[in-house]
């Protein structure tokens, strides 16, 4: 598996100058609002990619077409993607955590490392989903 960078992905993005490319359907709120980047920003775009994983690899919010309308309902009203199918309600609980609207309120790497482990080892009897 390879997840790729904000420079190279091609859907749902927009061009911000000459330079800069934006996945709006991985950004987080901050990005949005205050043209702010941190570290707990890459935590909302993994809670995309853990929703991703478990959608079989379905495009964010595939059912908005428009980035105008995309950006107004997920940033100002708070829309958030949907629990997928067959995903174990810890893993569920994880994707939420990394979506909350403060970029302070999203846990860190480590966090998330841990409650992946946890949610794992409570869901699967045969071994671990995930292997950190």
């Amino acid at each position: 598996m390879q997840v790729t960078d904000f420079g190279l992905a091609a859907s749902g993005t927009e061009v911000w100058g000459k330079e800069i490319v934006i996945p709006w359907r991985w950004t987080p709120p901050e990005v949005f609002e205050h043209d702010y980047w941190c570290q707990k920003s890459d935590v909302w775009a993994f809670g995309v990619t853990l929703w991703e994983i478990f959608t079989f690899a379905l495009i964010p919010y595939f059912e908005i077409s428009d980035d105008e309308e995309l950006k107004r309902r997920v940033f100002k009203e708070g829309l958030r993607l949907a629990v997928p199918d067959d995903c174990p309600i810890m893993v569920s609980h994880i994707m939420h955590r990394c979506w909350c609207h403060a970029h302070a309120d999203r846990p860190c790497f480590a966090q998330l490392a841990q409650l992946l482990q946890d949610a794992s080892a409570a869901h699967y009897e045969d071994g671990p989903l995930f292997v950190m």
